[in-house]
């Protein structure tokens, strides 16, 4: 099996036993009694400014990737932010780390909640990617547009307004040069963070 197919495989088993876990909770949470009184409940308020931290790897074009967000939640499904982020990249065969990539983008979330603490994440990225390390027809400072998703996330609210993220199957492609021969690095990316707020 390719390296390549190996990951993907990878990313494949992630994401089913994330789906794994979501029926599993889901099932608890049926389970559940109801109160008496449904009125009593608080409905969900899951909006207003938050701030996310993450850290990411890729295996496939080695990477790492330490994110830095604000939020702001429009709706309990609808989020926005301003993501930055440093992305080293890494050649695991030869043990050499390089400065990569720095990058900035916007980023809208739709959040599906199957429970008052569990949802299901739907991750969109569009911005620039700047290249931090000079390539062989690629100089530092090539600025180019990044572009990512994630279609299955989770999104568990651990206490008041903080939640535990993952996103197992996180594609990112940053290009920073575009003009003459294009340079992008792809990256399969598995994702975690923490919000507080939004």
């Amino acid at each position: 099996m390719g390296e390549e197919a190996l990951v993907r495989a990878t990313l494949v088993r992630a994401t089913l036993a994330a789906v794994g876990l979501l029926v599993s909770v889901s099932a608890h949470a049926d389970q559940t009694p109801a109160p008496a009184d449904a009125s009593t409940v608080a409905p969900l308020d899951h909006t207003g400014f938050g701030f996310h931290g993450g850290l990411s790897m890729s295996v496939d074009n080695g990477a790492f990737a330490g994110i830095v967000a604000g939020r702001y939640a429009l709706t309990d499904s609808w989020l926005v932010g301003l993501d930055a982020e440093y992305n080293p990249w890494v050649s695991f065969e030869a043990r050499r780390l390089s400065r990569g990539a720095f990058n900035g983008y916007a980023t809208f979330i739709y959040r599906h909640w199957v429970s008052e603490d569990l949802a299901l994440r739907i991750t969109a990225n569009m911005g620039v990617s700047v290249l931090l390390v000079d390539l062989v027809g690629t100089p530092m400072g090539s600025v180019g547009p990044l572009v990512g998703s994630n279609i299955l996330g989770l999104s568990y609210e651990v206490s008041d307004q903080v939640y535990l993220l993952l996103d197992p199957a996180h594609v990112v492609l940053p290009v920073p040069q575009i003009r003459g021969a294009p340079f992008s690095y792809h990256q399969y990316r598995f994702t975690v963070g923490i919000q507080v707020g939004g």
